[in-house]
Order: C-alpha cells, then sequence, then structure tokens
C-alpha cells in the first residue's frame, strides 16, 4: 500500500500482510485500529516526513522494522502495540546515520515495544511526556545512536528490561523528570547516566535485580559505578511525616530517613539502622562508623552493597562527606580554586570548608579536588574540624606514642598527634602511622564519626 498521505480513520480495522509506506505521512485517527502483519517488506509502516498514532495500532513486523520514518518524526498519542521479529530489528525507527535532518519520536500515549531495539534515532530526540513505555523483550530499549537527548517527564511510566540496557544516548543527555522509571539490562540498566530534576523530591533503588535493590544515596547518581547497576528504579516521593514501629517521627525525602523529633542516639540507631554493604562486618573496627553514617546519609557505598574500606578517597570526597555532615550549609561565595568548578559534586563543600579554615589547598589556585589524601593531610582535616565543632583541641604530645613520628611533615604533627590520643585515627599494631601512606574510605569514616 504506497500513496503521498496515508490518512486510517473513521473506525477504519485495516489488515494487511504487505506493509504500508506513504512518500509523505501516515497518520491513524479517528478510533481506527490498524493490523499490520508485514512477512516481506522492510518496514511494516513507513511515513517518509512521518507517522502519527492517534489512536489504535497493533504492528508486527516479521521481516525487520514497525514504525519508521527516515525524514520526519514519529508521534504517538494513542496506543501503539509493536512487534520487530526479525534480526537487528527496531519497533521504531527514525532517520539514518548519513541523513543530517534531526528527528523526534515523541510519545503522550501508550507504547509496547518488542525487537532487538525498541526506540531507536540517528539524530534527533526522544521525547515522553505523560506516556507509558513497557518492553520485556527488546535488547535496547531507547537509543539514539549518534546526537540527541531522551528526555521523560510530565508523569511518564516507563517499564524496560532489556538484553544490554534500557537507555543510552551516545552525544546528549538523559533527563529525567516527575515520572515513574523501571530500567533492567543484563549489561546495564543505563547506558547514559542520568539527570534526575524532580519538583518534590525522588527516591532510587538499584542493584542486580530487583530482589537486592537498595537505596542510592543523592551524590552517588553521577558517579560510574551507578550505571553500571543492572537494575534502577526511580520513583518521584512528596516530603511527608512518617512514624517508625517505635513510635519516632521522620521526613522521608529521596528514601533517606531524616530525624526529625530529637531522640537519643541509641533509639535513632535501633529504629533506622541497617547494613547494605557485603564487605562491611560485625567484627571490623570501623564496623559502627560506616554504618552510622550511612543511616545519617552523610556516607554512602562505591556501588549498592560495596563500601570500599579499603579504597582511597578523593579530597573531594572527603569535603563533600564533612559538608553532608554538617546538613551541606550554603558557602558565602564560590570555591575560589581553580581546579573546582561549580558544576562539580564538591564544589559547595570545597568552598564552604575552605572558609571556615578546614580545608586549604596546595596553593591560592589550586585544591587538586580529584587527588588522594595522605593520612596525615586527613589528621590535618579532621583536626581543623573537630576546632570547628568546638571541641578541645589541645596536643599533649608526650602522649604520643608512634614509632615513626620524625616521618610526619612538620606542618602535620600537631594533628597526627591530636587524632592519635583522642582516637580519631589509629596507628597500627607495631605502633607505625605511616603518615605519607594514602588514605582510605574506612579511616575517613572513622575519623568522621569521632568527630561528629
Amino acid at each position: 500500500m504506497d500513496a503521498e498521505n496515508i490518512y486510517i480513520g473513521g473506525r477504519a480495522d485495516i489488515q494487511t500482510k504487505s506493509g504500508i509506506t506513504a512518500d509523505n505521512k501516515v497518520i491513524i485517527k479517528d478510533k481506527a485500529e490498524v493490523n499490520v502483519k508485514a512477512t516481506s517488506s522492510t518496514f511494516a509502516i513507513n511515513g517518509d516526513k512521518g507517522v502519527d498514532i492517534l489512536d489504535r495500532a497493533y504492528v508486527t513486523a516479521e521481516a525487520n522494522t514497525a514504525i519508521n520514518s527516515f525524514h520526519g518524526s514519529v508521534n504517538i498519542e494513542g496506543y501503539a502495540d509493536l512487534k520487530a521479529l526479525g534480526a537487528n530489528s527496531a519497533a521504531i525507527s527514525s532517520g539514518l546515520n548519513y541523513i543530517e535532518d534531526r528527528h523526534e519520536v515523541n510519545i503522550s500515549g501508550e507504547v509496547k515495544l518488542v525487537g532487538y531495539v525498541g526506540i531507536g534515532i540517528s539524530k534527533g530526540d526522544i521525547n515522553v511526556s505523560g506516556g507509558k513505555i513497557t518492553s520485556s523483550d527488546v535488547q535496547v530499549g531507547l537509543y539514539i545512536t549518534q546526537n540527541g537527548n531522551i528526555i521523560i517527564s510530565n508523569g511518564s511510566e516507563i517499564d524496560i528490561a532489556s538484553g544490554i540496557y534500557s537507555m543510552r544516548t551516545n552525544e546528549g543527555e538523559l533527563v529525567i523528570s516527575d515520572s515513574m522509571i523501571t530500567a533492567a539490562g543484563d549489561i546495564m540498566a543505563f547506558g547514559s547516566v542520568p539527570e534526575l530534576k524532580y519538583k518534590n523530591g525522588f527516591r532510587v533503588t538499584a542493584g542486580e535485580n530487583s530482589g537486592d535493590a537498595r537505596v542510592v544515596d543523592k551524590d552517588d547518581l553521577a558517579n560510574e559505578t551507578f550505571t553500571r547497576n543492572k537494575y534502577v528504579k526511580i520513583e518521584p516521593v512528596k516530603k511527608t511525616e512518617d512514624k517508625t514501629s517505635s513510635g519516632h517521627s521522620y521526613s522521608l525525602d529521596y528514601g533517606i530517613p531524616k530525624k526529625v523529633e530529637d531522640k537519643t542516639e541509641k533509639e535513632v540507631h535501633d529504629t533506622i539502622n541497617q547494613n547494605p554493604f557485603l564487605d562491611v562486618n560485625e567484627n571490623d573496627d570501623y564496623y559502627n562508623s560506616v554504618l552510622d553514617l550511612y543511616n545519617k546519609g552523610i556516607i554512602s557505598g562505591v556501588s549498592v552493597n560495596s563500601f570500599g574500606p579499603d579504597k582511597q578517597i578523593s579530597r573531594g570526597m572527603i569535603a563533600a562527606i564533612i559538608h553532608r555532615a554538617e546538613q551541606s550549609p550554603e558557602p558565602g561565595d564560590i570555591a575560589k580554586f581553580l581546579d573546582v568548578t561549580s558544576e562539580k559534586y564538591y564544589a559547595k563543600a570545597v568552598a564552604w570548608g575552605a572558609e571556615n579554615n578546614i580545608l586549604s589547598g596546595f596553593d591560592s589556585a589550586s585544591f587538586v579536588p580529584e587527588g588522594d589524601i595522605t593520612k596525615e593531610q586527613l589528621a590535618v582535616i579532621l583536626y581543623r574540624y573537630s576546632a570547628y565543632r568546638g571541641m578541645d583541641t589541645t596536643v599533649e604530645h608526650e602522649k604520643s606514642r608512634i614509632s615513626d613520628l620524625d616521618g610526619v611533615s612538620d606542618w602535620a604533627v600537631d594533628a597526627v598527634e591530636w587524632c592519635l590520643n583522642n582516637d580519631v585515627m589509629k596507628a597500627d599494631g607495631s605502633g607505625r602511622f605511616y603518615p605519607k601512606n594514602l588514605a582510605v574510605r574506612s579511616e575517613a569514616a572513622m575519623g568522621i564519626a569521632k568527630v561528629i
């Protein structure tokens, strides 16, 4: 079936095996139901300048692609059940790599997808606004091969289980706002890091599958480890008051319990304590410190079920953790360091820490936020942080008993001795501190937990 424009409406019920092709557009409207089971043609429905599905379409392409447009957009306002059964096929495709035109797939209706690719575009955007997409039989759900954005908004519902990943754009942004997302992939849920924009807060759970999914700390969403999760669920939440079984009241925003009533530390710990980390065990000396900070929303893991206690920690990360421990106050100004740019997750933390003499740079222009931190550098930060919190930072030099004190830099001696004397940091069993060694995450957790 070929024509300049093809309009299907008026309660039409069309069944064809040859496919529907228009030089301009294919438009399905006015309560029409279109059943296409194309067994030989390349496309079941092909509108060169666009395809609009305003009512119901049931399309099965046994040879290749279900819905296609080379030079136009695909708009679905109604209901579309699309199956592309051929090898390397797509339920919806738009554009070609060598065509310079940009295209869009716009979905405000409901779509069910089967195919190697669910929705694929070479250049352009996939927009889902108030729409619903479900698929459990694709290798890649939403995919932009060259450049363009995937934008999901306005209460959309996306549920995609894929063989590789659910969503990916090679050169563009994946932006999700005020929508419910369930994404699963045998390799990873997201092939691109999503930017989340929710008016009233959101909750993210992630893991290998839905059974072991845990709440992800908000500051970890931009980390590379987050994108490696095979299962991710994102849901909007509103700030509400919730009574726990013991009667304690918490404000639930983003899924992290936050204390509202002034209860004792033990009551809060007993109420909300949980351990998602397989590498943090009760016999570890950092066990209580890590869990206390985690359950207060101050620190998070390197993945959903791994804390990485022996992994090195960066200067920017230390800044962010201390800033979070102080309820993330706004700095008076932006950071003065040239290597701390405003879009970084630690930008406000570094600015605030420098203003309050907790943090300092290597010189007036460089903080080196991505650089690892040595144990003596960590000691200085913890010493200054303790002073900020009003603790007595008097140093009793005669109490220090480490065999390598001579190896501590002059500018760090007071800090190292104070931290050791007050159990903020520890020497090893042989009495050595190793001041020039790189600090690890468990040491930072124990020190910060001791100070706060």
